[in-house]
């Protein structure tokens, strides 16, 4: 068997017919179907059932689909990772929607402005996240786990994920300067239920075990579905609209537009970073880790010197 048949069958999948397959791919019907049977009476199986209004995967077909387009997407890992890199320096980062994560990414960036590099920064629903993580396509990934979150931990361990803890927040309540509850020094969940209430939309699987808010379920009567950060500070800046959150503020292209506030709970949430298991982090994966580590670590040690 050969990528390329795999290839092939994802070709077929995606078109629905042979012979629309066959055109996308520049060989003729009989080609196509000859790669295929080759395919089939290797492996033994029936991968396509064929009929006039087209083809459809059989039980054995779904299966062998299923395991293609893993090897498709590392096939397409390895191609990203080394064509047209120059100096053989790489990173890819996914991650959920943090100023403090794209600093941080910015940072990294200027400290290899004078070399040759092939970098990717993906901000992304939580699903992509695991997923890309997972199957390798990206080097970390980088989200938010609540303390007690037992059913996303398990959830990661046996996706075969490992979890590096690098700094713990507390949830506190985003909204613009100039906002009705912006003068408060704490904020509870109750008082904010009048005003619309800002999430990170992801997709099929809804606000459960995957959402990026750091809190439970704020009972308000106006919510907001969003996918992108610069919507979110549109809105945050423009309307009386909120959001929950890390509560760090890195970010230099805020200027005091938007304020966070502690918000009354004893949640505890822990900034992690996401892994294959058993994978063997590159030099600049680590370097990225590094500095994400060093500015939790500056953040930690600024939070004890105002206390004292």
């Amino acid at each position: 068997m050969t990528i390329k048949q795999f290839q092939y069958i994802n070709e077929i999948v995606k078109c629905g017919s042979f012979s629309a397959a066959a055109n996308n791919l520049f060989i003729s019907q009989s080609n196509l179907s000859l790669v295929v049977k080759d395919l089939e009476e290797e492996l033994g199986i029936v991968i396509f059932n064929r009929s006039n209004k087209g083809v459809s995967l059989t039980a054995d077909g779904k299966e062998l689909y299923g395991y293609t387009l893993k090897i498709l997407e590392q096939v397409n890992v390895i191609e990203n990772r080394y064509k047209n890199n120059i100096s053989g320096k790489a990173l890819s980062v996914y991650t959920q929607h943090y100023d403090f994560a794209a600093d941080v990414f910015a940072d990294f960036v200027n400290k290899h402005s004078e070399d040759g590099f092939n970098f990717v920064f993906k901000e992304t629903k939580t699903t992509e996240i695991i997923k890309n993580v997972k199957y390798n396509n990206c080097d970390i990934g980088v989200i938010i786990i609540k303390d007690n979150d037992y059913a996303l931990k398990r959830f990661l361990k046996a996706n075969h994920i490992s979890v590096m803890k690098i700094g713990s927040a507390s949830p506190h309540v985003f909204l613009r300067n100039g906002h009705p509850m912006s003068n408060r020094k704490e904020i509870s969940i109750s008082s904010m239920s009048q005003f619309p209430f800002i999430v990170y939309g992801q997709g099929d699987y809804g606000e459960g075990l995957f959402k990026e808010e750091l809190t439970e379920q704020i009972a308000s009567k106006k919510s907001i579905e969003i996918y992108d950060r610069a919507t979110l500070m549109n809105l945050l800046i423009s309307t009386d609209s909120f959001t929950v959150g890390t509560g760090i503020m890195a970010s230099k292209l805020n200027n005091g537009n938007i304020v966070s506030i502690p918000l009354l709970t004893d949640e505890n949430y822990y900034i992690s970073v996401l892994t294959a298991e058993n994978t063997v982090l590159s030099v600049e994966a680590m370097e990225f880790l590094n500095m994400l580590k060093e500015l939790f670590n500056n953040l930690s040690t600024k939070n004890s010197e105002e206390v004292l």
